[in-house]
């Protein structure tokens, strides 16, 4: 079975460059002189090329394997962060997030399709939950490590410190993963021109919509959420960031009961729905918030 600790890290490392923009936002529009909308034009390019290129990425990944895709996946976030670390002007910037952007939507595939290889069908559902749980750890790990590397150095040198630890971990992973299996059936797979041909199934079209609608009220609401944090509400760039890391820790632990439960208990379109609920009590908290009701916030 694959050590659940390199689909965890693995999915970490591939969405943890957003955050660290969130996190950082305030000393990067400081010292880069750029408005909050160039901010978050900036952000996008990240999210924008991880859904433009996931596709390739996923042909290239039963191309070359799980294993190489997942070393992959760690390279570009290394090269990601330490573009943004030595980033002189938001255009720099830009081309850091679409560097870092190829590892987010890389990251699931890759990832995926290690557990596809390498973990028996039953025991999916939990390990995609515990794999899952690395993007929430991404955000934890953001908000608790970030606002104290920054204040004992600057934005800078925190954003190279993961680009190092990504570095380290993508060399780790390749030397210590065992080959891929053969999953080989004797039958040619199906050209890229003939998946894209191909009528999807009208529940994966559904899916696409309801994980569309929910990435994009979750990413422009979190996007901003440290910055609007401190700008709004008036806390520190060292309590935005526990702040961050409390909605982390607790995604954490829900990714994980989630994928269980869907594995055993519940049927994922029950699971979804609530899932949405919640989503949206978060988003009216957020919405009601004052500067004299500013604990709602710790709530959200």
């Amino acid at each position: 079975m694959v050590f659940p600790g390199t689909l965890l890290l693995t999915m970490t490392a591939s969405a943890f460059q957003i955050f660290a923009l969130a996190i950082l936002a305030s000393p990067i529009i400081s010292e880069l002189d750029l408005s909050r909308a160039q901010l978050g034009l900036i952000g996008s390019v990240n999210t924008a090329v991880g859904a433009v290129t996931a596709p390739a990425t996923g042909r290239l990944t039963d191309r070359i394997g799980p294993r190489r895709a997942v070393s992959f996946v760690l390279g570009f976030s290394a090269a990601g962060m330490a573009l943004m670390a030595f980033a002189p002007s938001m255009w720099w910037l830009f081309l850091a997030t679409a560097v870092g952007g190829i590892a987010q939507g890389w990251g699931n595939p890759a990832t995926n399709s290690l557990i596809a290889t390498r973990v028996a069908p039953g025991r999916r559902g939990g390990v995609t939950g515990v794999k899952q749980s690395g993007v929430t750890l991404g955000v934890f790990l953001s908000g608790f490590a970030l606002p104290g590397l920054e204040a004992a150095w600057d934005w800078r040198a925190a954003s190279l410190a993961f680009a190092v630890a990504f570095t380290a971990l993508a060399v780790a992973v390749h030397l210590t993963l065992g080959p891929d299996p053969d999953t080989s059936t004797g039958h040619p797979a199906p050209s890229g021109s003939a998946l894209l041909h191909r009528r999807l199934d009208p529940f994966v079209v559904r899916l696409a919509v309801y994980a569309l609608l929910m990435g994009t009220a979750g990413g422009a609401v979190g996007r901003f959420f440290p910055l609007y944090a401190e700008e709004a509400l008036g806390f520190s760039l060292g309590t935005a960031g526990v702040l961050t890391a409390i909605g982390g820790l607790l995604g954490m632990a829900a990714r994980v009961v989630v994928g269980r439960l869907a594995e055993a208990r519940f049927t994922p379109t029950r699971l979804l729905s609530v899932l949405a609920l919640v989503g949206a009590s978060y988003c009216v908290l957020l919405a009601v918030v004052t500067e004299s009701t500013r604990g709602l916030l710790f709530l959200a």
